[in-house]
């Protein structure tokens, strides 16, 4: 029976495609598909296709969920210096996607907390330069950790819908904590009371 070892000796690699990861796996280039026909990266040490990992990865996930949550809470509170620093590392070298991954989190466990329905990807949102409410600029703050007035927010257009295609629109921070879970025709009757208030004085 053929070894592992020699099944990588007879994969061909592109020697000068070697390419290692902030974690410091190495990674090279197969130049023929693996057995299901992904022509991607393989983890030098061995020979494993990453599309294959990823997919089995998946799969696994889907059957026991829960134990892979379980030892990601624990892995990241036993690695909590390592984990800060990875993702700050991130967040200053892909700031929109961190911001993407960010909104996501905050929308999912929005979701989990008061039930509502959640089907988005990173795709279903779009980052604006300009708040389409307040007109003013929305800044990528997240490389510093901090939220202000300026930082991207997702908004639920109709609050009761949850955080679902069609539904969501990126606001400014400010719009969206002005607005919190109110309707539009609470928000109209709010706008008119202190019109009418300011027009007494």
């Amino acid at each position: 029976m053929e070894s592992k070892i020699d099944a990588m000796n007879k994969i061909q690699y592109d020697d000068s495609s070697r390419t290692t990861s902030e974690k410091g796996v190495e990674f090279i280039q197969a130049l023929k598909p693996c057995k299901n026909g992904h022509l991607a990266l393989r983890y030098s040490k061995f020979g494993a296709c990453i599309e294959c990992v990823r997919e089995n990865n998946a799969k696994n996930r889907s059957k026991n969920g829960h134990k892979y949550d379980a030892w990601n809470r624990k892995w990241r509170h036993e690695n909590k210096v390592y984990f800060s620093a990875h993702a700050q590392r991130f967040r200053m070298k892909h700031p929109e996607q961190a911001m993407l991954r960010n909104m996501l989190g905050a929308a999912k466990r929005t979701t989990k907390r008061r039930n509502l329905p959640f089907n988005l990807e990173s795709s279903d949102i779009e980052i604006p330069a300009v708040c389409p409410v307040l007109g003013i600029e929305i800044r990528k703050t997240l490389g510093v950790g901090k939220r202000t007035d300026n930082s991207p927010s997702l908004d639920r257009i109709i609050p009761e819908r949850g955080y679902v295609k069609g539904n969501v629109i990126v606001v400014s921070w400010r719009a969206n904590r002005l607005k919190q879970d109110a309707s539009i025709e609470e928000l109209r009757k709010i706008a008119d009371f202190y019109q009418r208030i300011a027009q007494k004085d």
